[in-house]
């Protein structure tokens, strides 16, 4: 079951993703059983492809809200790029782990059918960020280096403090996993870069272009 949420979200929230999805945002049933099974945290694309393979179905694409009191309450709104299992009856839920939603019993997703990811070549898509309150935009933004607006949509890190206009880049970046070495091979090409202990690191020791950070993800 899912139950409409857009209208419960600043209006300057809704308007901005409205226009970056299309869509519309849901409270989307979460299925406890499943979760402990398999739903592996921060694996939602694969849990999915992998409940479709087993009982059908298809994927439904959106964005996770990054549920923090303390966040959204000064303003702050950040979604993950999230999959959803809609089974053959229509119904729609979330089978996949989430730290921030422990006891809760639905997940708040902005849908969009938009965009996909890709799991042959290992793409993914940037978090995305909206700021309803001027004040803590220009504190964020002056913080960042970057001129930030309230009511704007803007691809942004998983820290969220880095951030790039929607129309500076496509959002997509590639996704820094076993499951993809053509990327790890691509980054140390690209960036003269490569991974230890998760993090980002130089080759050379120089300096990382920060645009690094939007064009490759790691885990």
């Amino acid at each position: 079951m899912s139950l409409p949420y857009s209208h419960k979200l600043p209006s300057s929230v809704r308007d901005a993703m409205k226009q970056l999805t299309g869509n519309e945002c849901f409270l989307i049933k979460r299925r406890s059983a499943i979760v402990l099974q398999n739903g592996i945290e921060g694996n939602c694309h694969f849990n999915v492809e992998n409940h479709i393979k087993a009982d059908g179905g298809k994927k439904v694409t959106g964005w996770l809200l990054f549920k923090n009191r303390d966040l959204n309450g000064k303003g702050v709104w950040a979604w993950t790029f999230h999959s959803v299992w809609q089974l053959k009856d229509g119904s729609i839920v979330d089978i996949t782990d989430d730290k921030n939603y422990i006891g809760q019993e639905y997940s708040t997703v902005w849908l969009d059918s938009k965009r996909d990811v890709d799991l042959v070549e290992g793409k993914n898509f940037n978090s995305v960020v909206v700021f309803s309150s001027d004040h803590v935009a220009q504190a964020i933004g002056n913080a960042s280096g970057k001129l930030l607006r309230s009511g704007t949509t803007y691809w942004t890190t998983k820290a969220v403090n880095q951030f790039k206009n929607i129309n500076e880049h496509s959002g997509m970046y590639r996704w820094i996993d076993s499951r993809f070495p053509n990327n790890t091979a691509s980054l140390e090409k690209e960036y003269n870069c490569q991974v230890k202990n998760g993090q980002i690191v130089s080759i050379s020791g120089r300096n990382i272009d920060k645009n690094i950070y939007f064009d490759y993800g790691v885990g």
